[in-house]
């Protein structure tokens, strides 16, 4: 429980997760700026994106890290620097991180946390029911994609890729952000912000899915890791043709591709804030 963490062990996980970047950002952004060109690749996490119960430090120094990489990348993508944010989804085998986790060190706040025992205990079967089909997450996924963004040319890295072989959808909610962080920029005038460094005839800002090239028969669709990437990829003209035609609505709409291509939406249309519009796909 959140309460049962010290500052300090708060304090150690951020320091781990976002200053401990920036202090490697502020030692190599000198040499980029100086060649016009480089790339910053940072290891987030889908948790940013959909926000867990019982993992509050490490919550916070993803989000932390995730927070000063998107606003570091706005400044240094004129500049020649191109930011990639890879967010692993959910890996419940072939690490340590469950085995080396850091528990609450002040015991005696936990004892008014009874009443939430049963979903406490549930956290880890819970996260097991996320993979449909008993899919397999292979941690090496992580390592690829790394390697895939990394190779693709100058004006080509997207921003942000997901790896993530379970339904805990970081995706969607990349989309609604980007679509709406879009729109905020150019009524600011920041336009110029908007390119993130990428070549001028480049307009690919996508968020892919895990890299899988083929899919398996039977695998559920709203598993998005087993279906080829570009069924799955939101684009920059997607966003835009978002928002422009959801102005005179005052809603935002978000399209992405279906497992046959094709532009459009499954499940229901819930609101959100204010009445905005948020299509997002059934389990």
């Amino acid at each position: 429980m959140a309460e049962g963490f010290t500052a300090e062990q708060l304090a150690d996980s951020i320091n781990t997760n976002a200053v401990g970047a920036h202090r490697l950002n502020r030692a190599a952004l000198p040499h980029m700026r100086k060649h016009g060109s480089g790339v910053l690749l940072y290891v987030g996490s889908g948790i940013t994106r959909i926000v867990s119960p019982f993992m509050m430090p490490y919550v916070a120094g993803k989000y932390a890290m995730d927070a000063f990489a998107e606003a570091t990348a706005y400044e240094v993508g004129p500049l020649g620097t191109e930011t990639v944010i890879v967010m692993p989804g959910v890996f419940m085998d072939g690490t340590s991180h469950f085995a080396t986790a850091v528990f609450p060190a002040d015991k005696a706040a936990l004892g008014g946390y009874d009443k939430l025992r049963a979903e406490y205990d549930r956290y880890e079967p819970g996260l097991r029911n996320l993979f449909r089909g008993g899919c397999d997450a292979p941690v090496q996924g992580v390592a690829d994609e790394i390697a895939r963004v990394l190779a693709l040319p100058r004006g080509r890295k997207p921003m942000r890729t997901t790896v993530d072989y379970s339904d805990y959808g970081a995706e969607p909610v990349n989309s609604v952000a980007q679509a709406q962080t879009e729109r905020v920029f150019r009524i600011m005038g920041f336009d110029r912000l908007l390119e993130l460094g990428k070549c001028e005839a480049s307009g690919d800002r996508s968020v892919h899915a895990a890299p899988v090239t083929e899919a398996r028969p039977g695998f559920p669709l709203s598993s998005r890791a087993d279906y080829p990437r570009h069924d799955w990829q939101f684009s920059s003209d997607h966003h835009r043709n978002a928002v422009d035609g959801a102005a005179a609505e005052d809603g935002i709409n978000i399209l992405y591709g279906s497992q046959t291509g094709k532009d459009g939406f499954l499940g229901q249309r819930p609101r959100g804030p204010a009445g905005r519009r948020l299509q997002l796909p059934s389990a």
